[in-house]
């Protein structure tokens, strides 16, 4: 017995390297040190789907997107071009999002009466903020970075100026996730848009040109504030600024926070022609985006 208890501390001890808690509880989890799977050197962003179900292995991950019969945007613009692979914005890492619904109820205030009646009012399902990590690590990621900043702009303004939508209110969009049952084809408007931009990461520059977005690799670089150059440009700036090889240069966090605030609009249409609870409860309406 004591032998069995010496080779079980030794074959564990082998693998912990003593002094660090947390390559400790890898090695326990039989998971690699730094959390690395493989060989390629990075983590992955984006879970796998935990199952063999070949339904279930299409894209699952969030993404908002056009209506398949829309134009302009990520169509058209070479700003928004990378976004015309994932056919529309897709968040590298799983955000978080709060879904929150609400059944409305009037308070029926009765005289000399210690509780009141509360009359049902109306339903609706509230606005839903999606919180998502946008890391960058790579020229790529940062013209897709990019690319997301300019759709969230853009699809948060209205139709102004000529155009054959001019005039009309901002786009509609479509949210997807997780599956058929949680967000299929949900329409939403943009509410509002927050994007965190720190100032204790590196950026990495992004080159643009006039007609496009260039391909040539950015390189990472640590603003300084201590030393400041002409035009109020630090000593880092100035030695790569403004143009670069014929084309403008875009600093991207390699580390930064979007926040999308979505309120999910029907129309009065589709709730007549459509809604129902029956078939709501059913699961039947999650394809035509109910939730």
């Amino acid at each position: 017995m004591a032998n069995f208890i010496k080779n079980a501390v030794a074959s564990v001890s082998q693998k912990i390297p003593f002094g660090n808690k947390s390559s400790a509880r890898l090695s326990l989890a039989n998971l690699p040190l730094g959390g690395i799977l493989g060989n390629t050197g990075r983590v992955p962003m984006q879970p796998s789907v935990l199952t063999g179900d070949s339904a279930a292995e299409k894209d699952w991950r969030v993404k908002l997107s056009l209506p398949p019969a829309a134009s302009g945007f990520y169509r058209d613009s070479p700003v928004m071009a990378p976004l015309a692979a994932t056919d529309g914005l897709t968040f590298p890492v799983t955000p978080t999002i709060i879904l929150q619904q609400s059944a409305n109820y009037v308070p029926q205030e009765v005289v000399h009466a210690n509780y009141p009646y509360y009359a049902y009012n109306n339903s609706r399902v509230d606005a839903m903020s999606i919180i998502g990590n946008f890391p960058v690590q790579t020229s790529n990621e940062g013209k897709y970075w990019i690319a997301a900043l300019h759709f969230l702009r853009s699809v948060s303004k209205m139709f102004y100026g000529p155009g054959e939508s001019q005039g009309n209110p901002p786009q509609i969009l479509r949210l997807n996730g997780y599956g058929e049952h949680i967000f299929k084809d949900v329409p939403v408007i943009v509410e509002q848009v927050t994007v965190e931009l720190r100032e204790s990461v590196d950026y990495i520059s992004v080159t643009h040109k006039a007609s496009g977005v260039d391909r040539n690799a950015g390189v990472s670089e640590r603003i300084k504030r201590s030393a400041v150059g002409p035009a109020g440009m630090t000593i880092g700036e100035t030695v790569s600024s403004g143009v670069a090889g014929g084309g403008t240069v875009t600093r991207v966090p390699t580390d930064s926070v979007f926040t999308v605030l979505v309120q999910p609009v029907y129309s009065r249409k589709k709730i007549k022609d459509k809604f129902n609870l029956k078939d709501f409860a059913n699961g039947t309406l999650a394809k035509d985006g109910f939730i």
